[in-house]
Parts: structure tokens; C-alpha cells; sequence
């Protein structure tokens, strides 16, 4: 884990972990230049997606992380329906801890009426990187109001889920490219897209996938 003093972003490079690279020179100057650091910073610290103390957005990261561990089947399942449903889009997800249990959902990416800096930023980035960056809104209900996908109020974070290779994402897609047109995705076709998916998460075991706080 790397903190930048310069606007308080917590990095946690997925490579440090694939390639137990241990030099943290080396580590900051990748996050710098290829994992779009350097186009960010300055917009860090008036952001209300990306701020708070490090030991604040360390916790929620680790929050999000199981429970995104524990329900990643069902997310990976909704995420191919909203994909058959969306041909043809990009998709990000949304923790919802302003209910308990929290609920989480997958939405359309150019739908969040969102006009923080960060936001076009982390968009960006995740459309680049062909499928290994994910963006995941973690919304819990104190704090700044900020309007998140669904519209209600609430303080919404994101957490990007970097994965070691696109493996996982292309399957997904290609499982939604593969259900019958026409079906709506509900209780019809849920067999089907919670087999194929459990297939895919065997043979895709040694893909790493973390969230980068």
C-alpha cells in the first residue's frame, strides 16, 4: 500500500501483488504513469468520490472487498443480464450500504447524473484498460450528499476493482452474446447464466482481483 502525501490517495497496485514487485519506487512510478495517477491528483483532494482519511477509505475497502468476495457469482450473474440487456454498453456497480443488508446493482455507465471532476476521470480509465478496471460506487449514507445511480442521496466512494487480466470480463460477455434472443433474463435463463458462470470462475482461478483503495 502506497500513500500519496500530495492529496492523500491510497494505492494499492494490483501488480505489487501479481509480481510481488517489493520496490516502492518502482511501484509509485508505475501508479504514476500508467495507472493515471498523475492525470488525477490535483482533482483528489475536491472530490468527494475519492477522498477521505486513509484510515477511513482503508476500512471501507476492506468492507467492500469481502462482501464482494462473498457475492461475486451473483454480481458476475447480474452483470451478464445487464449485459444482455445493454449490448454493447460499459457497466459499473453499486454497494448499497444505506439499507441493511446492503443490496448491490449494475447500471449503465453514462447514466450516473454525476458532475464531480473524478467521476470522467475513473470513466476513462476503465473504458482503457479493456476490461482489468472495473468501477465500483460504494455509497453509505453519511457524510457529503451526493446524488448516486439511483438517484436518493448519500455519500458515494469508489473503490476501482483491478483485475490481473481481462479473462473474467470477456467470458461474462460472451456468455451474454450467448443466451437466446429476445428472453428476458429472469428465472428462465438463470440456470444457464449461474452455470456458465461457475464454469467460468474455474477455469479463471489464478486471475487476481482487488479493489485499490
Amino acid at each position: 500500500m502506497r500513500q500519496w502525501h500530495c492529496c492523500g490517495k491510497i494505492s494499492l497496485p494490483v501488480r505489487y501483488y501479481i509480481t510481488e514487485i517489493s520496490t516502492s519506487t518502482l511501484l509509485a512510478a508505475l501508479d504514476w504513469r500508467d495507472d493515471g495517477h498523475r492525470t488525477v491528483c490535483k482533482t483528489l483532494k475536491k472530490s468527494n468520490l475519492d477522498s477521505g482519511s486513509s484510515t477511513e477509505r482503508g476500512f471501507m475497502r476492506a468492507v467492500l472487498d469481502s462482501d464482494f468476495k462473498r457475492s461475486r457469482a451473483e454480481l458476475f450473474r447480474r452483470q451478464v443480464m445487464h449485459m444482455y440487456e445493454n449490448p454493447d454498453t460499459e457497466f459499473f456497480c453499486v454497494y448499497d450500504y444505506k439499507v441493511i443488508p446492503h443490496s448491490f446493482g449494475v447500471y449503465t455507465l453514462d447514466k450516473l447524473p454525476c458532475t464531480d471532476p473524478v467521476w470522467a476521470d475513473f470513466v476513462a480509465r476503465a473504458r482503457r484498460s479493456g476490461g482489468r478496471m472495473e468501477i465500483h460506487l460504494m455509497n453509505v449514507p453519511d457524510g457529503t450528499v451526493d446524488k448516486v445511480a439511483d438517484g436518493s442521496s448519500g455519500r458515494g466512494k469508489i473503490f476501482p476493482l483491478r483485475s490481473s487480466r481481462a479473462d473474467i470480463r470477456v467470458g461474462l460477455r460472451t456468455i451474454a452474446k450467448r443466451l437466446p434472443p429476445g428472453v428476458t433474463p429472469a428465472e428462465t435463463i438463470k440456470n444457464q447464466i449461474d452455470k456458465e458462470v461457475a464454469a467460468l470462475l474455474k477455469v479463471t482461478q489464478d486471475v487476481v482481483q482487488i479493489h485499490c483503495a
